[in-house]
């Protein structure tokens, strides 16, 4: 099984031996789009299980990808979607609901403040401490 990765299908592609040519022909099993992140029934139901399971492979990268698209989409909006929390924090009054948004969304900060010190461009900014006295 050949799996042709084209501009917006994968086309799942199978060696089929033909005796009157005495050569191998390719035919096409059936095509799948290039995000798809699952085979459909009626595509899983020609394939072999050595080719099911390649092409589930294939079905699970683009997930991931898709994924970590979405992810690096999210970090890129980051900053404009920081101000804009913070505008709208500005304009609430305080309730119980809030409190508990407030507490999750600092949890989930701090998490991503680790995340940027793990990878090397977190705090930038050099804090003193109570022993450090500057002369």
């Amino acid at each position: 099984m050949q799996l042709r990765f084209r501009k917006n299908t994968i086309s799942l592609v199978r060696s089929v031996y033909d005796p009157a040519l005495k050569r191998c022909r390719a035919v096409t099993v059936g095509q799948l789009a290039r995000d798809a992140t699952d085979v459909p029934a009626g595509i899983a139901a020609l394939l072999t299980e050595q080719e099911l399971q390649s092409v589930q492979v294939a079905c699970a990268n683009n997930a991931q990808q898709q994924q970590h698209g979405s992810a690096e989409a999210a970090a890129k909006n980051l900053a404009p979607t920081l101000k804009a929390i913070a505008d709208w924090y500005r304009k609430q009054s305080s309730s119980e609901e809030l409190t508990q948004l407030a507490e999750s969304a600092r949890l989930e900060w701090t998490e991503v403040l680790a995340a940027m010190v793990v990878a090397g461009v977190g705090r930038t900014r050099k804090r003193k401490h109570q022993g450090d006295e500057e002369e």
